[in-house]
């Protein structure tokens, strides 16, 4: 892994290299992967915004895109200044030879401060791990799961999916357990433009962004959310998917995509836990990126299997 300082669009940011994957992390407002392509032959697969407004402020949120740290209560996942706050601050970082470590700001009203964590295999995959640290200084436990959110860029209408694995393939009954979120917090909705991109077949829950707003969720038990572009299959999988579902979000889902106007969403949950001042909370995906492969359900359970 070789790590570079470097600058994005003004902003102050690090160059991270490995055998497979260049990525962009952004110090001055993050923590926050705000660029990833494969080393060679690859574009930009995150979508970023073209805004000029840097600064955090409170209750506002801004959509400048890419990987960033979010939290949820266990029930709802909405866009409350809790979930986001501060994602957009100043950021400190370290490195070795095989991790490289940005942490945000602490935020002083909520007490929780974000970080990310991203490392090289040795397999050519990336472990990206989300952190979130109770920083309380009065002994307040934290009660947070972690929300692990890639932007992404969908360019032509038609030319890019997303897809969730939505089945245990060890077992007998092999069931999709998914939800198509009608509405949620900000006054989002999902639209009928939204719904004729959605398809929904044996183990697999696909996603084709047409330029409509709308969402929907699932538990994949192999924690498995693949993105397709004319050049590249970016495949984000949980290390460890937890089966614990009453402490996941709604109807116990770990996966979720999201797709408006401009960019797609790729997210993943990890369940809600209570930790005490100065713990700090792990969510790890690991990260490939591939040549594209085709949309065949059967394919992606064994390419995923391999992966991991």
């Amino acid at each position: 892994m070789q790590v570079s300082k470097c600058r994005f669009k003004g902003l102050s940011a690090l160059r991270v290299a490995t055998d497979n994957a260049v990525l962009t992390i952004l110090l001055s407002m993050g923590p926050r992967i705000i660029s990833l392509k494969r080393q060679y032959g690859g574009k930009e697969l995150m979508y970023h915004s073209h805004s000029d407004k840097l600064d955090y402020v409170p209750q506002k949120w801004y959509a400048m895109g890419g990987a960033r740290v979010w939290t949820h209560d266990g029930y709802h996942a909405d866009e409350t200044e809790r979930s986001y706050a501060s994602d957009n601050a100043r950021c400190k970082w370290d490195a070795d030879p095989a991790c490289v470590t940005v942490w945000g700001a602490a935020h002083k009203d909520f007490a929780i401060q974000r970080g990310l964590e991203i490392c090289e295999t040795g397999t050519g995959a990336l472990e990206v791990t989300s952190l979130v640290r109770n920083c309380s200084d009065g002994g307040m436990l934290l009660n947070a799961g972690v929300w692990a959110i890639t932007a992404v860029r969908f360019g032509d209408i038609g030319s890019t999916a997303l897809g969730i694995l939505t089945n245990d393939r060890e077992s007998n009954w092999q069931v999709g357990r998914h939800q198509i979120v009608w509405h949620w917090g900000g006054g989002h909705h999902t639209t009928p433009g939204f719904m004729k991109g959605l398809r929904i077949e044996d183990g697999l829950l696909r996603v084709t962004p047409m330029s409509y707003e709308g969402k929907v969720m699932a538990f994949s038990p192999v924690g498995a959310i693949v993105t397709t572009t004319p050049d590249t299959s970016f495949f984000k999988l949980l290390s460890e998917p937890d089966p614990r579902l009453s402490s996941l979000l709604p109807g116990g889902c770990n996966t979720a995509i999201y797709a408006c106007n401009d960019f797609a969403e790729s997210e993943t949950m990890g369940p809600a836990t209570a930790i005490r001042a100065g713990q700090t909370l792990r969510h790890t995906e690991r990260w490939v990126l591939t040549e594209p492969h085709p949309w065949n359900a059967e394919h992606l359970y064994e390419v995923v299997a391999a992966i991991k």
